[in-house]
């Protein structure tokens, strides 16, 4: 993924507006509904701006997770199931 590339760009559909907050919300909203539905592992990229809260979330849903930071912008996250121990090899 290139810095210039963008949450709308990722998302596949242009969202009404550019406001940077709005974005984020946007954003971290998907996260949390995932975090809350899926059970499995998954894996999602997110911007850095939302990792604080990708913390919050991930503690008050009981998962684990990894957070690789792909430049200054973006990171990869891997969300484990709820009692996933995680290996050093993980």
């Amino acid at each position: 993924m290139s810095s210039e590339d963008t949450p709308n760009q990722r998302l596949g559909f242009e969202l009404d507006t550019d406001n940077p907050e709005f974005i984020r919300g946007f954003e971290v909203g998907a996260l949390n509904a995932r975090l809350r539905i899926e059970e499995d592992t998954f894996s999602q990229m997110i911007s850095a701006a939302s990792y604080e809260m990708l913390r919050r979330m991930a503690d008050a849903a009981g998962r684990l997770y990894r957070a690789d930071l792909i430049n200054d912008k973006w990171m990869n996250v891997t969300v484990y199931p709820r009692g996933y121990v995680i290996k050093k090899s993980d």
